[in-house]
């Protein structure tokens, strides 16, 4: 099997899964695990049978595997910060849209020697950038945060996904901001939810969001108190941001009843259970 038909399969089910009206989480999910799939299958392509001409080379260390990355990168991100605008406000959200995108501009801008070059269909550079016999590690145009995988790196190609993956954020983005019903394809069902506003006090949250923290119940136990809190501040619409470490504090002085909002939570719970 080749890179080129390694790579027509991962468009062709790439596009049935986006013609699919599955569900956000069901959605991401399979494409990670079709790109996992797919550049699995082109390293060992390479490994065994490597290139058939250095156009073929450039080609997929300009095109084919930055375009594959970045997707991966993309939907990635979505997961992670799907939350920050998909349980709030519609001006909130698209407040929260405006701002990344902003940001994305600012990193396209940082490397936009190479967005040119792209955009303007360039190939002076080709063999220099996008060939492995010219990686080096200490050029002080290769990002300090780029993985060299030997045999499977060269010296821009990772450059030029995250390119792709800021490009791609700021159309999706744009989109959005355009089409703020497309905001609801997020919901697990296509539904739209009712949002939910904290009325409890800054210290019954506090205690919320210690007791997450230390019960392991939220990846193993291997998050900051300070993100559980921004990701339930941003889900309750809490108006204010809550100081939670000067409440815990004030939380540890207590002489009786430390865990007063927990302890209801129980008793509530325990009368539901028993009748």
């Amino acid at each position: 099997m080749t890179i080129k038909l390694i790579y027509k399969i991962y468009e062709r089910e790439l596009n049935l899964i986006n013609q699919q009206k599955f569900c956000f989480k069901y959605e991401s999910n399979t494409i990670i695990s079709l790109i996992s799939k797919t550049i699995s299958l082109m390293q060992k392509c390479i490994q065994l049978h490597g290139f058939m001409s250095l156009e073929e080379e450039i080609s997929f260390f300009k095109h084919i595997k930055p375009e594959i990355a970045s997707e991966l990168k993309f939907i990635k991100y979505q997961k992670k910060h799907i939350i920050k605008y998909s349980y709030c406000t519609e001006d909130d959200a698209i407040e929260f849209l405006k701002k990344q995108i902003k940001k994305r501009k600012k990193c396209l801008i940082k490397c936009n020697f190479l967005v040119e070059y792209l955009a303007e269909d360039h190939t002076h550079n080709d063999i220099n950038w996008f060939t492995r016999s010219n990686i080096d590690p200490t050029s002080s145009i290769v990002p300090h945060t780029s993985i060299l995988q030997e045999d499977f790196s060269t010296m821009l190609d990772n450059s030029v996904t995250k390119i792709k993956f800021n490009q791609k954020i700021i159309a999706d983005y744009q989109n959005k901001i355009e089409n703020p019903v497309s905001l609801n394809y997020y919901n697990e069902n296509n539904t739209t939810v009712n949002k939910l506003k904290w009325t409890g006090s800054k210290s019954d949250f506090t205690e919320i969001v210690y007791a997450l923290a230390k019960s392991n119940a939220l990846d193993h136990g291997n998050v900051k108190i300070s993100d559980i809190a921004k990701n339930l501040e941003n889900i309750f619409h809490l108006e204010s941001n809550v100081n939670i470490y000067s409440t815990f504090d004030e939380i540890k002085k207590r002489k009786k009843e430390p865990t007063k909002f927990l302890n209801t939570l129980q008793r509530r719970l325990l009368k539901e259970i028993n009748q």
